[in-house]
């Protein structure tokens, strides 16, 4: 069994992240409710935080009972677009909110940091091995290629949806940089396939090099550039 948070955003967007059992779940829970609060208070949008129950061990099984709606809701918070400094926030569900554990969880993130990037590393060697499929089955022309994107696509979301959780708010946005991209891709040229290994190559050294936050000028420069190939492939140009 394990746990799942999941976060709905006003324009649609979802993030989900498993947690191994109740306590883990519980310690990050609070954290997660402050920095959905954060993001409302800058994007002025209504968000939705909810934590599930999953009778799963595989972390994508349990995304994927969430979604089909398969899991136990445990309890929520939505937080509402403020017009002040200060968040509405309304809560459901034993314990949703509880504020004085709020600096334990901030410990308990950082202490996640070492194992975050374990867990990223082994999600971008996915990627690395989904992208050669891709162009394998370009080469040969057997086919399913729409098939192979998306599950890019999903291999990105998913570490586009952990990164900020964990600190590393670049591979969040470096993440949804790649998805944006892979929405706008059909698959039909060698020039495609290398922007994705760009945004994959960057992801990798965010990581090898213990990035974290924004990334400061680096992380601009890294956006700046891969909005750059982004353009022009959705351009078409080579």
């Amino acid at each position: 069994m394990v746990f799942v948070s999941r976060i709905i955003q006003g324009d649609g967007s979802e993030q989900l992240n498993v947690f191994g059992d109740a306590d883990e779940a519980e310690r990050i829970w609070p954290q997660l409710v402050r920095r959905a609060t954060d993001v409302v208070a800058e994007d002025y949008m209504t968000l939705m935080l909810k934590l599930y129950e999953v009778d799963e061990t595989d972390p994508d099984a349990a995304r994927a009972a969430v979604m089909a709606g398969q899991a136990k809701e445990v309890k929520w918070v939505r937080v509402k677009s403020p017009k002040t400094l200060h968040s509405k926030v309304t809560k459901g569900g034993p314990g949703a909110v509880n504020a004085r554990t709020l600096a334990k969880a901030e410990m308990v993130l950082e202490s996640k940091k070492d194992d975050y990037l374990l867990w990223v590393r082994r999600d971008l060697d996915v990627l690395d091995a989904t992208l050669a499929e891709l162009g394998d089955a370009m080469a040969s022309g057997a086919g399913g290629e729409g098939a192979i994107l998306e599950k890019i696509y999903q291999q990105s979301y998913k570490i586009r949806s952990q990164g900020g959780t964990f600190g590393f708010a670049l591979m969040t946005s470096l993440g949804h940089h790649l998805c944006r991209l892979l929405d706008a891709l059909d698959a039909k040229s060698a020039q495609e396939v290398e922007a994705i290994r760009v945004h994959i190559d960057a992801m990798k050294m965010v990581v090898s090099q213990k990035v974290s936050g924004d990334g400061g000028e680096l992380g601009g420069k890294l956006l700046d550039s891969l909005s750059s190939v982004s353009d022009k492939m959705k351009n078409g140009a080579s």
